[in-house]
């Protein structure tokens, strides 16, 4: 019965369904690990992206968010990179489970092999009696070295168990990971497309604005030449009304005989000493209502109105 209960604890059947197992974990985390590494390819294009359009002045997108994106993505890759170093650490335990497995098959087998001389030694007791305490006392003993072993092989496989289960929290947490690094992959797409659209807008904003602008610089061009040649047309005219105002107020004022005291030996005296003198000046109207009007019939000449002079030869 002891024997029956050795052989149904632990089959062979159950360590190749772990082996299993452990191998479709394997190819699930290599899947994971490719699926990572294209969408960390990904994201530092996008980034890279968006820096260039920072960099440029093409985007909304200020330096610092560019910087927080590049924070976010450091930490991502530090995720990343922790997720690998998990990956691989997962992987030896994958190894080491290997190795156990392989050694429970060869303690499995040994365990068969010991059963078998159990029942031949069972056997030939049975068929003689001989010496049936000492092979009592040996079987006695092989029982217990085989039910420690079986308590050893109980424990592995409990903790084959339990590295199992972790295995698998792993790959869900993983799982989890991988779905909220999609959902921000899409954030950062639709980000793009966004600012995309609003680079666009400002594109076409900055054309019209440049089209008006133009448009009002020719127009303040025209006024200003227009202003410039009326300001300058306005000045000649007042210009030439001043010097025909000069010219008739010239032409009606009165004719003055202006005369000038000479000075005197004491004024001379005092312009050589220095000092300033003080000469007197009248002005006296002259007469001019006893004038010959010349009119129009004796021609203006430079040298005056009066009747050429006329010298006989001697």
């Amino acid at each position: 019965m002891e024997i029956e209960e050795h052989d149904a604890s632990a089959s062979v059947e159950e360590m190749e369904g772990l082996e299993v197992e452990n191998n479709q974990l394997r190819n699930l985390t290599e899947d994971q690990n490719s699926v990572i590494s294209e969408m960390e390819g990904k994201v530092e294009q996008l980034v890279e992206a968006l820096d260039r359009a920072a960099q440029a002045g093409l985007t909304s997108v200020t330096a610092d968010e560019v910087r927080a994106l590049k924070a976010q993505l450091d930490q991502r890759s530090g995720e990343l990179e922790a997720e690998s170093a998990a990956n691989a650490a997962l992987e030896e335990e994958r190894q080491r489970l290997r190795d156990i497995a392989d050694r429970l098959r060869g303690l499995l087998d040994q365990r068969d092999k010991r059963l078998g001389e159990l029942e031949e030694q069972l056997e030939r007791v049975l068929q003689g009696p001989r010496s049936v305490s000492a092979e009592h006392d040996y079987l006695v003993e092989q029982i217990e070295e085989l039910k420690r072993r079986l308590l050893e092989r109980n424990r592995e496989y409990e903790a084959l168990r339990r590295r199992e289960r972790r295995l698998h929290n792993d790959v869900f947490e993983r799982d989890e990971r991988v779905s909220q690094m999609q959902l921000t992959m899409t954030d950062l797409e639709s980000a793009l497309q966004d600012r995309t659209s609003e680079l666009r807008e400002l594109e076409k904003q900055f054309e019209q604005s440049s089209y008006e602008l133009d448009a009002a610089r020719r127009s303040e061009r025209t006024r200003e030449v227009v202003g410039r040649v009326f300001a300058d047309s306005l000045e000649l005219s007042r210009d030439h009304e001043k010097r025909q105002d000069k010219r008739e107020e010239y032409a009606a004022a009165p004719d003055v005989e202006r005369k000038i005291t000479s000075p005197s030996l004491d004024d001379m005296t005092t312009l050589a000493s220095g000092e300033e003198i003080e000469l007197d000046v009248k002005e006296t109207e002259i007469d001019t209502s006893d004038a010959v009007d010349v009119g129009d019939s004796r021609p203006h000449s430079p040298g005056g109105h009066a009747d050429p002079g006329v010298y006989d030869d001697d």
